[in-house]
Order: structure tokens, then C-alpha cells, then sequence
């Protein structure tokens, strides 16, 4: 049975507020909820932030193969991401 396991490989990116979460793997980064993260969209490389960090995500909310974390950001460069 997978229902309730928490897959300790996948991190919930929020790309915007009102957007529901991407789900992504983080590879060997370390993130927690909160650090911006550089993600791969349909629209291209985008910032977000972490808004579910490893071992948070449930095996039953995920669908699909999963894309890499493309990077971990900083403030300065969660800034600029986007501009």
C-alpha cells in the first residue's frame, strides 16, 4: 500500500500565490520550505518557492513524471529570476 507514504524525494514548488504547486525532484540539493528554487516550466526557467520540502509530500499526490530542480536560489538571485 503507498497511501500515506511520503516520498522523501520530491519538494512542492509554489510558482505564484494564487497557483496550485508543481511538484519537483530536488536532486542533491537541500531545501527547505521557504528557499526559492529555479524550476523548468512550459514557459521556460522559472523562480519559486519551496512551499513543501522533502518527506512532506504525500505518494498519493503525485502524478507523472517528475522534472529536476534546476537550481537552488538567493534572494538576490530569486530577484532577478524573473525581471
Amino acid at each position: 500500500m503507498t497511501e500515506g507514504r511520503r516520498v522523501s524525494s520530491v519538494v512542492g514548488v509554489r510558482l505564484h500565490e494564487m497557483q496550485p504547486l508543481r511538484f519537483y525532484r530536488p536532486g542533491e540539493r537541500e531545501l527547505d520550505v521557504g528557499d526559492w528554487a529555479l524550476v523548468d516550466t512550459d514557459d521556460g526557467p522559472r523562480r519559486g518557492r519551496v512551499a513543501i520540502a522533502p518527506g512532506q509530500v504525500s505518494f498519493s499526490e503525485l502524478t507523472g513524471p517528475l522534472d529536476a530542480i534546476l537550481g537552488k536560489l538567493d534572494e538576490d538571485e530569486a530577484m532577478d529570476a524573473d525581471a
